[in-house]
């Protein structure tokens, strides 16, 4: 008899829930300057579910963030003018889903790029929303 191969579901792409102590370290160490990938190795959680909580705190999102189906640029590398456009448009206040969409990236993609540049800053509301 031959043996049956194993079969291995793909990586779920869950949201991790998070609870207060959580988020308000992670808000906390992302303004004391840590990356979000220096985050990771802090509090013990991959990069990918960090992202996701700093957009959906950081920027109020809600809904689907990594829908690359409206992204042709997903995967591929940003240039010096993607860059420029993720850091003026986040400036003016634009929201995460417009900024994504005009350079032709998912709000995960464009808000994972931000973070990980560390533009964008914790406003009070957030850590207050999250203090004890």
């Amino acid at each position: 008899m031959e043996p049956m191969p194993i079969c291995v579901p793909p990586r779920a792409q869950l949201e991790r829930v998070w609870n207060r102590a959580e988020t308000r370290q992670l808000l906390r160490r992302y303004a004391e300057g840590f990356s979000i990938y220096e985050l990771e190795s802090e509090c013990g959680i991959e990069t990918r579910q960090i992202v996701l909580r700093l957009i959906r705190v950081v920027f109020g999102v809600r809904g689907v963030l990594d829908d690359e189906s409206s992204a042709p640029r997903s995967g591929e590398g940003y240039t010096r003018e993607e860059q420029q456009i993720l850091r003026s448009r986040y400036a003016a206040g634009d929201p995460i889903p417009d900024i994504a969409a005009a350079v032709g990236r998912s709000a995960l993609g464009a808000g994972w790029k931000l973070f990980s540049l560390h533009v964008p800053t914790i406003p009070a509301a957030c850590h207050k929303r999250f203090s004890t």
